[in-house]
C-alpha cells in the first residue's frame, strides 16, 4: 500500500515538474534551419540521468530531474535513462512529431528492511553486521537466499532465511524472546 501511494506521489511531482519545465527552457538538440520536435522523457525514478545520442541532457548532477524535455531535430535518436542500481534503457525514435516517453526502471535488488523487538537488536546478513534495528531499505541481491539473524542482550537470538526478487520490498518483524534470570 505504502509503495502505491509513493509512485502516484512521484507521478504527481513528476507532471508537476514538468509543467513547470516546460514553461521555462527547453533542451535542444538539433541542427540549424530544420524543424525540431518536443520529446518529453517522464523517468521512474525521477533521479535517472537521461542521455540523447551520448549526450547528457538531464541528470541529478546537472540539477534536472525527471520529467526532462528536449527539442530535437527530425530523425533517429538514440535515448538512454540510466540510474545505479536499476537496469538502463535504451531505445532510437524516428522523431517525426512530438513524442513522449514513460519509462519505469526495474531494480537491479530487492530491498528489506527488519524490525524487531526489542528495538536496537543488532542484525546480520550473510555473517556480516548491518546495524541496530530498525533497519530500513536495505538493498539485497535478488534472487539468492540470505541469512538474517537479529540478537540482543538477554534475548534469543534468531535466524531467519529470505529471498527477494528484483524490485520487490520486504520488511522482517521479529519478536526476540527473553531469557529468564539473565542480568
Amino acid at each position: 500500500m505504502f509503495q502505491k501511494i509513493q509512485s502516484l506521489l512521484k507521478l504527481a511531482f513528476q507532471l508537476i515538474i514538468g509543467m513547470y519545465f516546460l514553461s521555462q527552457s527547453m533542451i535542444s538538440i538539433s541542427h540549424a534551419q530544420e524543424s525540431t520536435y518536443l520529446l518529453s522523457v517522464y523517468a521512474n525514478p525521477i533521479q535517472a540521468k537521461i542521455e540523447v545520442d551520448g549526450r547528457i541532457v538531464c541528470s541529478e548532477v546537472k540539477n534536472d530531474l525527471s520529467p526532462c524535455m528536449i527539442k530535437l531535430s527530425v530523425g533517429k535518436h538514440l535515448l538512454s535513462v540510466t540510474l545505479d542500481g536499476y537496469e538502463t534503457k535504451t531505445e532510437t525514435f524516428d522523431i517525426q512529431s512530438d513524442i513522449s516517453v514513460n519509462w519505469n526502471l526495474k531494480q537491479l535488488f530487492f530491498q528489506l528492511s527488519v524490525i524487531s523487538y526489542p528495538i536496537g537488536s543488532v542484525v546480520s546478513i550473510d555473517g556480516e553486521k548491518k546495524g541496530e534495528t530498525p533497519i530500513l531499505g536495505l538493498q539485497l541481491k535478488p534472487n539468492e537466499k540470505h541469512f538474517i539473524e537479529v540478537e540482543a542482550k538477554c534475548h534469543e537470538t534468531r535466524s531467519e532465511q529470505i529471498i527477494g526478487q528484483s524490485g520487490e520490498s520486504k520488511t522482517l518483524q521479529i519478536k526476540l524472546n527473553p531469557i529468564k534470570d539473565c542480568q
